[in-house]
């Protein structure tokens, strides 16, 4: 998330090309989904971690949009949206955090 953060301000003010935007955003990406894609591939062993996965994965699966969204914008030479699709990061990093937070062992 800090990542595409970070480009979306590099594209704003015109700071990094759209070659290096679109690695940056694409290894974000990737790097989103393979969280997802481990959280969502363990069995939780109760009906309260089958809620906190449930919950996890949901906000996961909107980071993985708004980061696709991003790449797409970017690979269609279109960097002037990525300020406006990227203001839907800083939501999703607040409830990550949040999460993280509360649900500390």
């Amino acid at each position: 998330m800090q990542t595409a953060r970070l480009a979306t301000k590099l594209a704003a003010s015109g700071k990094a090309t759209g070659q290096y935007l679109d690695v940056m955003l694409t290894e974000a990406e990737n790097t989103a989904g393979a969280a997802e894609q481990t959280f969502a591939a363990v069995q939780p062993p109760t009906r309260t971690a089958d809620r906190l996965r449930g919950q996890l994965l949901v906000v996961l699966g909107e980071c993985d949009d708004v980061l696709s969204q991003l790449r797409i914008e970017v690979r269609r030479d279109n960097l002037a949206a990525l300020d406006k699709v990227g203001s839907g990061l800083d939501p999703l990093n607040t409830q990550l955090t949040e999460f993280v937070t509360a649900h500390q062992a």
